[in-house]
């Protein structure tokens, strides 16, 4: 994400400012100055090093998800009090949410920590909150992701908007996963395989993942089932569409810029920053919600795909994900 999200920022850059690079490798730098053309970004090999030559307004963790946490602690610990932009996964163990959230609770950190779910800083998903909202079509009974994908790379994007759609907290997961995974760019010793997911809510709303062989009932993509519509985006993310019995389908335009949807980053981005009002960032509480699912859907596959609890207890909050 972080090479990928600065060739976005600097494609404007009368807003934006890229100031430093942090990395062990040179080699990461010159990657970067590859990419963007842009030499005027210094380059440190610690944290350290850059908050004491450089200043700026956020600071982007981009690393993999067992160093976010350490890193996020030592901006905290070194008095940074701006904007922490942290790619997803929060982290790759519970108990490392919980350490951070108990030490921000402590220190009265005066900054903002967001999480890049991205999806719902976008007018495509965003919809569905004002749907649930305003309950236009009656109340939201059920959600259903249908697709084969990676429960932590993917999955948990749609975990984030399942749990924006409701008030409630969750209370049970039960998941079957792969038993590989696919090898990407990140490396061999990642685990985040595709598989099936089952949430359930205190509401009584239920939340799945589910393949497209297994469960031909849905199209592909997201589809939120309300008492009188069924709302779905498709999975490309190319639109939403409402249907209903009594009413000519309609059909919304997406608002995703090029491949992965970057701009919806900047939107996260400047949500945090204070200078978008209309999305909402994931927040510490929210990215930690999302991680504890996850860990369960992980959990209740080691046991044969039975229903976890939550929230998790004890031993089960050490559990450490193989997530990149």
């Amino acid at each position: 994400m972080g090479l990928s999200l600065a060739q976005v920022l600097l494609e404007d850059r009368k807003s934006w400012s890229v100031t430093a690079i942090v990395d062990r490798s040179p080699a990461a730098y010159f990657r970067y100055v590859n990419t963007t053309g842009n030499q005027q970004t210094s380059f440190h090999k610690t944290l350290g090093d850059a908050l004491t030559q450089s200043e700026f307004d956020a600071v982007i963790i981009a690393t993999h998800a067992p160093s976010h946490v350490p890193v996020t602690i030592e901006l905290i610990e070194s008095n940074f009090s701006g904007t922490i932009f942290v790619e997803k996964p929060l982290a790759n163990r519970l108990d490392h949410a919980d350490t951070l959230t108990q030490l921000i609770s402590d220190s009265s950190w005066s900054g903002i920590l967001a999480v890049d779910y991205k999806r719902r800083c976008s007018t495509l998903y965003g919809r569905l909150f004002d749907f649930v909202q305003d309950q236009r079509y009656g109340k939201l009974v059920k959600v259903v992701y249908v697709g084969d994908i990676k429960m932590s790379m993917e999955g948990s994007h749609f975990i984030d908007i399942a749990c924006q759609l409701t008030d409630s907290q969750p209370v049970s997961v039960s998941a079957t996963l792969d038993s590989e995974s696919v090898v990407d760019h990140r490396g061999a010793e990642y685990f985040d395989p595709i598989g099936e997911l089952h949430l359930k809510y205190s509401d009584g709303l239920e939340f799945d993942i589910v393949s497209p062989s297994t469960n031909p009932q849905y199209p592909g993509g997201l589809t939120c089932i309300f008492e009188s519509a069924v709302v779905n985006i498709d999975d490309a993310e190319s639109r939403t569409q409402v249907s209903r019995k009594d009413a000519v389908d309609e059909v919304f335009e997406t608002d995703k810029i090029g491949y992965g949807g970057f701009n919806w980053s900047i939107n996260a981005l400047n949500a945090a920053l204070g200078l978008n009002k209309e999305f909402r960032y994931c927040t510490l509480a929210q990215s930690a919600l999302v991680l504890e699912v996850v860990v369960g859907a992980h959990i209740s596959h080691d046991q044969q795909g039975q229903r976890v609890n939550l929230p998790l207890s004890g031993k089960s909050r050490s559990t450490i994900l193989k997530v990149a």
